[in-house]
């Protein structure tokens, strides 16, 4: 009788280290499921305008932050909120770089980041968010001031720093924000 204790003990333990096994595993797998999920679907993006940290007013129709660190020849992706205080629609309205000033009030151009964004209609009084990417910039290392504005992106206007910042008609509005680019 004492080795059928004996084996049935041992049974027990083992049963249990199996059990405790295949819940570490099983926690395992659904850790990295959901990170695989998350980054699949972009867990980061926001589409939402409640889920920014800043909303978009009348008073700063363009929120960015205002300090975006980006590592030289890397690109960086954020969300910019415009809220369009205009009376009348802003149509293809797109996000881009219009310039970018060094330590010493200089312009970088050429070398002015530049932004993908898509262009959306947006109706007098509303507000959208845009998922941006600040495309690598072979900038010096350093803190540059750097204005971004939502403007009128149909005319196949590819480069923003082309826009004239004083035509109304094509600058909807603009923002400065300091941009610090590190190794």
């Amino acid at each position: 009788m004492k080795t059928a204790k004996k084996a049935s003990l041992s049974l027990s333990v083992n049963a249990i280290v199996v059990f405790v096994l295949a819940f570490a595993m099983l926690g395992v797998g659904l850790f990295f499921t959901n990170m695989l999920r998350e980054k699949i679907s972009g867990a980061g993006d926001i589409m939402d305008p409640e889920d920014l940290q800043v909303k978009p007013t009348s008073d700063r129709p363009l929120t960015i932050p205002t300090q975006v660190d980006v590592k030289k020849n890397k690109d960086k992706t954020i969300s910019i909120g415009y809220f369009n205080r205009n009376n009348e629609g802003a149509i293809d309205a797109k996000i881009g770089i219009l310039d970018c000033l060094d330590t010493d009030g200089l312009s970088t151009d050429p070398n002015t980041p530049e932004i993908v964004s898509t262009a959306q209609d947006v109706s007098a009084s509303e507000l959208a968010v845009y998922n941006v990417i600040i495309k690598g910039t072979n900038l010096d290392t350093g803190t540059y001031v750097c204005t971004i504005a939502a403007y009128y992106g149909s005319d196949n206007i590819n480069d923003p720093t082309n826009l004239d910042r004083n035509d109304k008609g094509q600058v909807y509005e603009s923002q400065e924000f300091f941009l610090n680019v590190g190794s």
